[in-house]
């Protein structure tokens, strides 16, 4: 359950972040990559820019995060309710997913959410046994 919680503090996180981060210039570098991705359209057909992409994507990972945390929980709860043990094989497909997220976090991200995912994915981990 504390691995659900964190989930969706990630979620939160991220997506407050994401979009506080929105159309804020943090150097002249950063200033010419918005604007090219702002202009470039990876699909002639689409009207829809790399920028697009980018912002749409982005909250697209938020909203699995908070997903994922919240079916957790509510999948913690039920088993709890039901003073059973959440099966081995759901907790091992969390704590895989978990560690492939940390090691995108590891590769892409600051510490914060390396940080989370550490203790999501230990959570997890120790849900197994």
């Amino acid at each position: 359950m504390i691995a659900s919680c964190l989930n969706i503090a990630v979620a939160i996180g991220h997506t407050v972040g994401f979009i506080r981060m929105m159309g804020k210039d943090q150097d002249l570098i950063g200033s010419a990559v918005w604007g090219m991705m702002q202009k470039y359209q990876p699909m002639e057909a689409s009207k829809h820019s790399l920028y697009d992409f980018y912002v749409g994507d982005s909250l697209s990972v938020g909203l699995s995060y908070l997903t994922l945390g919240a079916l957790g929980v509510f999948i913690a709860r039920h088993f709890k309710s039901q003073n059973l043990p959440i099966p081995r094989p759901m907790a091992a497909v969390a704590t895989m997913s978990s560690l492939a997220a940390l090691g995108l976090a590891i590769t892409f991200f600051p510490v914060p959410p390396i940080a989370f995912l550490v203790v999501i994915s230990l959570c997890f981990a120790l849900s197994m046994f």
